[in-house]
């Protein structure tokens, strides 16, 4: 590091000699900036002006495309310009708060306004109103005398309450639904420093949480009576945990508290190397494969490969940072950006397979795929997509509630879906009928208050379900015009599934000391399961034959050998999708818009299938037919009609997504939850791992532990409100989605149980490698000196997720911005508000980092007008 006569820094060389150089002006301001990594190709040069004020009023890119700042009298940002010369607009009141926040494609420059986001405060400066665009309320909060939020209104005038105890820490939760039985949805129990010890759902059952001396987590008591335990080192790593049924966990640490090995509950080993930027640069895993990789200044990947040289991937980048090309056996993408850095296209052998076009506001306006054919989108003002074309084809149109639910689908062929919600954003019902009055899907839902779907009734099929205290699905009974099911489960205490009855026939499940499936007991026979020591499935020994599974050094999924004789062979390329698959010989080729499918192509590379997408799959064309995906609650396809508004396909399935009915007149891979279904294995491709439906689990580890001890579970057992589309964990499903009131009841209870294995997950680099860069946030809650309180929010650019440690509570006044400095370590967030603290000598109440800001920090900043504002526009920060 170098620094000139004044004390700034200008020169910065990193230890794989990365160099950033800094100019500055007679003031200490900085007036340009460059970052360089010549191996990488990397050259960034950013241009700085001021005003005489010292704010910033411009920013000139290595590209030579400017960013633009305004500020009014009082030095408060008014107007941002992008590269693209398009304006957002900021309104203030008399106290400097926003009250109004205009978007590019609302902008009238005419008038300097137009249609946006208003904010209304209280003497106090909280926000007490929010509305959309369109003028519609979307949120409206009341206070208690000490400043907590007492109630939370939504537009649809659904009201959650929420009481404190006496140091001012929230005690119950009251949502719409719980209010009308008469308790709480959830409720909370504190120890003498404020940290919570226990949670209760509003089923009544207890979570406790036992803490050492430094408030860290050691025991999760399950509402069962299971036990999960975790222990620490004296930095605070976790270095062992131990899951309901006894079986541990460990980890080593490095001098810079980096994992440098992960002994399994049969004391295999993992083992992680560093470059000498804390950058990952080697693994050896439990089957002796051994993976070498390479990055770039900004700390993305430029290599992976395997220790024998035959798998590889290599990524290279242009000037600006932004990925050019990537590589792997066979494949090659190149990009091509728009000038504010949005994905333009990606091409192939000369082929473009995706174009892209945005509108003012950022939002995808078309998709042209390889065919040459467009999806195109239009937006309301509250930013909404409204209608979805294909070319110039309607294929859906979609309505909205002031609470962004969606009330009504209309598509290309007339047929319409309705959705009606309770009070929590359950939906209560779906309706789904032709133009002449036909009904395809007419259901009813009833949940119970941690939002669990007890029923789903219609006239052709009807679902029931109960669950046990760990809200895992116990029994399920289904009816439709042909058959009946009763289905019942049970488990063991790390969440395995012990047993499965069906109609008076029993499964019995036995497993390893890792969780893995090893037998299942049928009367027909026995099942037996064999692993690699990595935990991929290798073998299924059944009655009739073996089912056989073979891996790459990438513990991808390569080959599949069925008992009945047939073989499903995988590709997958640099961006780690599965873009080829060889069914018993019949090459089919996929083209994916981020991780979801648009396109088959076959051995020619023609186009066999097109999928149109809006919220789901809502159309196809195949041999220039369209035809329309009409889904039921949790996004699986239920039908598909054609123009005519006929039935092609329908689906109906169990809780886990085995089919129970099916018929089929055209070709589709789109079923359960949305996701692709592969007939040859009769699993679901989830991207980073294969789903069974049949015995309700994955057929490999989780490479993300930040989701449960159990590494092979499915959604927690509870697959009726939750799907994972990823492969490394599971999401809210559209029918229990429902945002602010759901948010803090049975949510709250799954989320403390990550904390600890989301500590877990940042130690690990690994188990992120194949997500993108994306900003880190700190949130700190502060006591400054005159005894007021602030929350601060600090961001980074860099992968990982702390949840915030709770160590007291105080009435948020304020809101701070701040911006790390220091280069892509995720603990950044956190020092730089630490920094700050020591620096006006404030007190941290509680401090945190997440790569998604916790909803009760997000819900602060966002309203206070931290997130999308600009604050200190000096860093790049990766998305």
């Amino acid at each position: 590091m170098s620094t000139h006569k004044n004390g700034n820094i200008i020169g910065i060389s990193t230890p794989k000699g990365h160099k950033i150089k800094q100019c500055y002006d007679s003031l200490d301001r900085v007036t340009v900036k460059e970052e360089i990594d010549k191996e990488s190709g990397i050259f960034r040069r950013y241009e700085y002006g001021y005003d005489k004020s010292g704010n910033i009023t411009f920013i000139k890119d290595t590209n030579n495309n400017t960013r633009n700042y305004n500020y009014d009298y009082q030095h408060r940002l008014t107007h941002f310009t992008d590269e693209n010369g398009h304006t957002t607009r900021l309104f203030y009141d008399k106290n400097s708060r926003i009250i109004k926040e205009v978007l590019p494609e609302q902008y009238d420059k005419d008038i300097d306004d137009g249609a946006g986001v208003t904010i209304k405060y209280d003497p106090w400066d909280r926000v007490i109103e929010i509305r959309n665009p369109l003028g519609q309320l979307t949120k409206e909060n009341h206070y208690d005398s000490l400043g907590n939020i007492k109630e939370a209104v939504d537009g649809l005038n659904n009201k959650v309450e929420f009481t404190y105890n006496l140091a001012g820490l929230m005690k119950k939760v009251i949502t719409p639904n719980s209010r009308e039985k008469g308790r709480a949805a959830q409720s909370y129990n504190y120890d003498s420093r404020g940290n919570i010890i226990g949670i209760c759902d509003g089923n009544g059952n207890e979570t406790k949480y036992n803490l050492d001396h430094w408030g860290r987590i050691t025991e999760i008591i399950n509402p069962d009576g299971s036990v999960e335990k975790y222990t620490y080192d004296y930095a605070g790593n976790i270095n062992s945990t131990q899951d309901g049924n006894g079986n541990i966990i460990e980890y080593v640490y490095n001098s810079i508290n980096k994992v440098k090995e992960i002994k399994d509950q049969q004391g295999e080993s993992k083992y992680f190397y560093y470059d000498l930027e804390e950058n990952l640069k080697e693994t050896v895993d439990r089957n002796g494969n051994y993976l070498y990789y390479g990055y770039n200044i900004d700390r993305n990947i430029t290599y992976r490969k395997d220790g024998q040289g035959t798998l590889w991937e290599t990524f290279e980048y242009n000037k600006d940072g932004t990925l050019s090309l990537a590589k792997t056996l066979g494949m090659a993408y190149s990009y091509s950006y728009t000038k504010d850095l949005k994905l333009k296209s990606k091409a192939t052998c000369g082929r473009t397979l995706l174009a892209y076009e945005y509108n003012k506001n950022g939002n995808i306006e078309s998709i042209e795929d390889i065919s040459g054919k467009a999806a195109r989108y239009s937006y309301d003002n509250a930013g909404r997509v409204e209608t979805v074309y294909d070319n110039d084809k309607t294929m859906a149109s979609y309505s909205y509630n002031s609470d962004d639910t969606i009330s009504s689908i209309v598509y290309g062929n007339k047929v319409t879906t309705k959705y009606s919600y309770d009070g929590d954003k359950n939906i209560t019902s779906l309706l789904t009928e032709t133009s002449t009055g036909e009904v395809l899907l007419d259901y009813n839902y009833v949940y119970d208050l941690n939002g669990n779907r007890l029923q789903k009734v219609g006239s052709k099929h009807q679902s029931h379900y109960t669950y046990d205290s760990l809200n895992r699905l116990s029994s399920a009974r289904y009816k439709t015009p042909s058959k009946s099911l009763e289905e019942s489960f049970t488990y063991d205490k790390a969440g395995n599934r012990l047993s499965k009855t069906s109609n008076n026939i029993v499964e019995k499940y036995k497993y390893s000391a890792k969780n893995q499936l090893l037998e299942v007991e049928r009367p027909t026979g026995t099942i037996k399961f064999s692993y690699d020591k990595e935990g991929n499935l290798t073998k299924e020994h059944h009655p009739e034959g073996i089912t056989s599974y073979n891996y790459n050094s990438f513990n991808q999924t390569t080959k599949v050998e069925t008992k009945e004789g047939n073989t499903l062979i995988s590709r997958y390329d640099a961006e780690g999708l599965r873009v080829e698959i060889e069914e018993n010989e019949r090459l089919t080729r996929f083209i994916f818009n981020k991780e979801n499918i648009i396109a088959e192509l076959d051995k020619d590379n023609n186009v066999i299938v097109r999928l149109t997408r809006g919220h789901e799959v809502i159309g196809s064309e195949i041999e220039e037919t369209r035809f329309y995906y009409h889904q039921e609650d949790q996004g699986s396809t239920a039908y598909i009609t054609n123009e005519k508004e006929e039935i092609e396909n329908s689906y109906f399935y169990d809780a886990f997504g085995v089919l129970l009915e099916a018929t089929e007149k055209v070709p589709n891979r789109i079923t359960y939850t949305g996701q692709q279904y592969d007939s040859i294995t009769q699993q679901y491709y989830l991207r980073a791992r294969n789903y069974n439906p049949v015995i309700g689990r994955f057929t490999q580890e989780d490479t993300y532990r930040g989701d449960g001890l159990n590494l092979y579970d499915y959604c927690h057992s509870n697959p009726v409100i939750y799907y994972d589309p990823s492969g490394y964990m599971c999401s809210k499903s559209q029918a229990s989605a429902g945002g602010g009131s759901k948010g803090v009841t049975q949510d709250e209870i799954v989320e403390g149980k990550k904390v600890v294995n989301n500590r877990i997950n940042n130690m690990i680099e690994n188990m992120t490698e194949g997500e993108k860069s994306r900003t880190t946030y700190g949130s700190a809650l502060v006591k400054l000196e005159d005894g007021t309180t602030e929350m601060w929010v600090s961001s980074a650019g860099k992968k990982g997720y702390v949840p915030p440690r709770i160590r007291g509570n105080d009435k948020v006044i304020k809101n701070k911005s701040l911006e790390a400095n220091s280069i892509n370590r995720f603990n950044d967030a956190e020092q730089t508000m630490i920094r700050e603290a020591n620096e006006v000598g404030a007190e941290i109440i509680s401090i945190g980092a997440t790569r998604d800001m916790c909803p009760a920090c997000q819900a602060v900043a966002k309203e206070n007008g931290i997130i999308g504002r600009v604050t200190t526009p000096l860093k790049k920060i990766k998305k």
